[in-house]
């Protein structure tokens, strides 16, 4: 931009970084007209993925100049492939095999976990690379830094420094919560109402685990949402669903609402819930679901020591299978199922034993197992429900354990030959990572072998390796389909084209918590306006941008339903341009996705 009257001539300075390649000659001398713009379009071969880059732009024209800086990222082509190995062995080997893959997109990892910390910590920075636009993910960001500080306070050891850090979190995560309390009282997942009787009843045992650590907490907020949740009482031992809630949280099946309100309650010391009590030990002592009978023994615990909690306990631990895990036999309360049911029904498990009068050391060591086991290469254990419902349990049993870990070495292999090694010291709090091990893969068959050195006490662990493949890695078991397509392959700079996305339930049943994440090309840019429109005419429920990719949510899909949206995307900046992958999946289900691409848009 040229603001003075008169001509401006300069020379024009650009360096990016080196994965980047000029495909033109820049102008020796640049002019620009007076009271005048002038737009230079640089067109550039991108080179390796996931590089950090820099670029710096300076205009210099003797007495006027300007320059900027600016970083990015580059990211892979293609479809994400994650694989993670977790557990805690002296030695153990694993098989990679790598197909199909995208250059400059490999990566992989290994972690250990020296405390409960590191274990807390490393569970929010996963969660956290996920989309975060509801109530759930929003307490993931303050949950386990409640559980850090109550950690701090029961071992009685000061962290000025950690405490501080966990102040800030808790206090942001707090006042984002509490906007979504519906003008009728009560939670929903996006501050909608009505409320979730079963989502208000996670709030509620949040917010009075927060209230121990955080002074900032509003007890008339807690009472006023306690009072919301009482009154749904059916005076039957259950509670009363809003019809217009039946989705996700109020869509589970009645006996685990009704399980998991009381039990949310009575870990919130509420105890006006005696008729509620006995309903669900009823239906506990003749129930085969391990996810009720671990609500239900934690619930009797919580209500002043119920006795009748260990009979209820010893049915749970019957069902713990041979992997030391313990599996729902329905779904959750999220209606998680697969991998997260099983993790959430083992986290009450362990609880639960934990609790009781007289621990089945046996029972509660292979749970502990199974669970350290199921962690992710990032460091979380699957949805949100099922990473706060397993760092809950670890917290507990590590107050429990009072392990003090010793010095030792960890070491990685790759095809028997030793890449990598890192010391740590005993009392180690932070997260022990060994990065770069993707120098030492190929593509194919890999041997990855973990080992630890000069200790007796292995730590927990988990190794991820990651890329991106040609090929779309969608699951057979993901419910929902989706597609999207452009409506024609170019488009002038300045106008509109039109992003046409369907997503389909392929079932015959109810899907809760639908999400569909698009892929917007670089080049150009979604319309605020119109998505506020929409969600205003009820075609999507919520919506939020991260960077270049649209995240839509839905509460639920009804059975065989297709949704059909039109997204105009504004051209803006010249080029060819590759979205990145898009992909559907249930919000508690994550594991099952399925990818789509969308081909190279022109912009003219």
């Amino acid at each position: 931009h040229n603001n003075s009257p008169s001509i401006i001539k300069g020379n024009l300075k650009v360096q990016i970084s080196e994965e980047m390649t000029l495909l033109q000659k820049l102008p020796e001398i640049t002019e620009i007209p007076a009271s005048n713009s002038i737009t230079l379009y640089l067109k550039y071969k991108v080179g390796e993925a996931n590089s950090n880059a820099n670029i710096s732009v300076a205009f210099n024209a003797g007495s006027v100049s300007d320059a900027f800086e600016q970083n990015f990222k580059i990211h892979a082509k293609g479809f994400p492939v994650n694989i993670a190995f977790s557990g805690k062995e002296t030695n153990r080997s694993y098989m990679v095999d790598i197909t199909d893959m995208v250059k400059g997109s490999l990566f992989a990892s290994a972690t250990a976990y020296p405390s409960v910390i590191s274990d807390l910590m490393k569970g929010v920075e996963s969660i956290l690379r996920e989309p975060g636009g509801c109530f759930e993910q929003t307490s993931m960001s303050s949950y386990p830094n409640i559980l850090v500080k109550d950690y701090l306070q029961t071992i009685d050891k000061k962290d000025p420094e950690l405490e501080a850090k966990a102040n800030q979190l808790i206090e942001r995560g707090y006042k984002k919560l509490i906007t979504f309390e519906t003008r009728e009282k009560g939670y929903e997942w996006f501050g909608g109402a009505p409320g979730h009787e079963a989502l208000t009843a996670y709030g509620l045992m949040q917010f009075n685990d927060m209230k121990k650590v955080y002074a900032g907490v509003d007890q008339a907020m807690i009472d006023r949402t306690a009072d919301w949740l009482m009154a749904s009482k059916d005076g039957k031992g259950g509670y009363r669903r809003n019809p217009r809630a039946l989705d996700n949280f109020g869509g589970a099946d009645i006996q685990i609402t009704n399980a998991y309100i009381t039990y949310a309650l009575a870990c919130a010391k509420y105890n006006n819930i005696n008729v509620e009590l006995d309903h669900l030990y009823e239906q506990a002592k003749s129930s085969k679901d391990a996810y009720i009978l671990g609500l239900a023994a934690n619930a009797l615990f919580e209500h002043d020591k119920d006795k009748r909690a260990e009979g209820i306990l010893a049915q749970l631990i019957k069902m713990q299978e041979a992997d030391g895990g313990f599996m729902g036999a329905l779904h959750s309360i999220t209606r998680s199922t697969h991998h997260a049911l099983k993790i959430e029904t083992t986290s009450l498990a362990i609880m639960a034993m934990l609790k009781a009068q007289s621990i089945n050391s046996l029972a509660l060591k292979n749970a502990v197992t199974f669970l350290v086991g199921a962690r992710s290469g990032y460091g979380d254990f699957g949805n949100t429900q099922s990473t706060i419902m397993a760092l809950k349990a670890l917290t507990q049993y590590a107050n429990y354990a009072k392990q003090t870990n010793e010095a030792g070495i960890l070491e990685m292999y790759v095809e028997g030959k030793k890449v990598s090694e890192k010391p740590y010291k005993a009392g180690e709090r932070e997260a022990i990572v060994i990065s770069g091990l993707e120098k030492y893969l190929t593509a194919g068959k890999n041997k990855l072998e973990l080992k630890y050195k000069n200790a007796r006490n292995p730590l927990p662990y988990s190794i991820a390796v990651s890329w991106n493949t040609t090929k779309p890695a969608s699951a057979k078991e993901c419910q929902v389909d989706l597609n999207v397509a452009y409506q024609t392959s170019s488009v002038k700079t300045g106008e509109t084209i039109r992003l046409k996305v369907k997503l389909e339930n392929k079932s015959e049943q109810g899907l809760p918590s639908t999400m569909a994440i698009v892929g917007i090309p670089a080049g150009c840019s979604v319309q605020p306006w119109q998505l506020k429109e929409m969600q205003d005419k009820k075609l999507i429920d919520y919506y939020e941008i991260s960077g270049n990719k649209l995240n839509i949510y839905y509460r639920q899909m009804a059975p065989s339903e297709t949704k059909q949206l039109n997204f105009d995307l504004k051209a803006e900046v010249k080029g060819k341009f590759l979205a990145p992958a898009s992909c559907a999946y249930l919000y508690y289900t994550n594991e099952f996705k399925n990818w789509q691409s969308t081909p190279i848009l022109e912009i003219l």
